[in-house]
């Protein structure tokens, strides 16, 4: 799975580790939240204007962070956020 794959949440094992599948190739992985990222919170207000967004992206001040452990599934990268 790449950065900008639609993915869906297939169940979550524990706190911070969850199996997800592409939607558009069927693939199933485990993901895994970084440790350093576990404490950042999804605000209800980016939530709230951003129904649609992956369960995985955090605001941080102008990008918007992917909590993904990049060595156990996806690269970490940052998107421009408005």
């Amino acid at each position: 799975m790449y950065m900008g794959d639609y993915i869906q949440i297939e169940k979550q094992v524990s706190k911070f580790e969850y199996i997800i599948s592409s939607v558009s190739t069927g693939t199933t992985v485990k993901a895994v939240i970084d440790t350093d990222k576990r404490e950042i919170e999804l605000p209800n207000s980016w939530k709230n204007e951003n129904p649609h967004a992956c369960s995985f992206l955090r605001p941080q001040n102008s990008k918007v962070l992917c909590i993904l452990n990049r060595e156990k599934m996806i690269t970490t990268m940052f998107l421009p956020y408005p």
